[in-house]
């Protein structure tokens, strides 16, 4: 009898886990669906994996400071 209590009370504590998943899952699900429809879904995915990755921190960094270049040098181009 005692088993079968503890299975249950086991059970319980699975589903409630379970539950708090699937409220975390939907959340998320929400979030994710107002960036999208909002279009910022890609740069929210964007900043999430920039904050994880230092190589993506010095790519990024690379590419503005290359492109700011490239533009100032088109700038100076244009106004000469």
């Amino acid at each position: 009898m005692k088993v079968a209590i503890k299975r249950m009370d086991v059970s319980m504590q699975m589903s409630n886990k379970e539950a708090q998943k699937k409220e975390v899952r939907n959340k998320e699900a929400d979030k994710n669906d107002v960036l999208l429809a909002t279009g910022f879904l890609t740069e929210y995915a964007f900043l999430q994996s920039l904050f994880q990755s230092k190589t993506l921190v010095s790519m990024t960094i690379f590419w503005v400071i290359f492109f700011g270049g490239f533009g100032l040098l088109l700038f100076k181009f244009a106004s000469a």
